[in-house]
C-alpha cells in the first residue's frame, strides 16, 4: 500500500466510525461499528457483486460527499435487516405496506450519516 493510501483508508475508518457512531446513537443503540473497510475501484455495474450476490435485495441510500475528497458514500442495508434498522424511528411496521414512510425513514438515516 501506498502512503496516499493508507492516509486514504485512515480518513474514511474515521469517518466511518463517526458515521455509526452517529447512527448508533440515532437509533438508540451503540452496536454499530464498521465491520470491514476496503478502498477498491469497482465500476458502478460491478457494485452488486462486491456487497453479495447480484440478486441479494437490499435498501440503499446513496450521498455524494465533497471537500478533501469528493465521491459518495453508499449505506447498503440488507432487506431482511430493514425492519430492524428502521423500527426504532418508526416502531412496528411493515415495510412492504408502507414504503414511502420506509423511504422517508431512509432519508433521515442518510442525513444522519452524511
Amino acid at each position: 500500500m501506498t502512503n496516499a493510501t493508507d492516509g486514504m483508508t485512515a480518513v474514511m475508518e474515521r469517518a466511518l466510525s463517526r458515521s455509526a457512531e452517529a447512527l448508533s446513537r440515532f437509533l438508540g443503540d451503540r452496536m454499530l461499528r464498521p465491520a470491514h473497510l476496503a478502498l477498491t475501484n469497482h465500476k458502478l455495474v460491478e457494485l452488486p457483486v462486491v456487497w453479495g450476490s447480484e440478486d441479494t435485495a437490499v435498501a440503499a441510500i446513496a450521498l455524494e460527499v465533497g471537500g478533501d475528497l469528493d465521491g459518495y458514500l453508499v449505506l447498503t442495508i440488507p432487506m431482511e435487516s430493514l425492519e430492524l434498522f428502521l423500527k426504532p424511528l418508526l416502531g412496528e411496521f411493515d415495510v412492504e405496506a408502507n414504503e414511502e414512510l420506509a423511504d422517508s425513514a431512509l432519508g433521515e438515516l442518510g442525513n444522519v450519516v452524511g
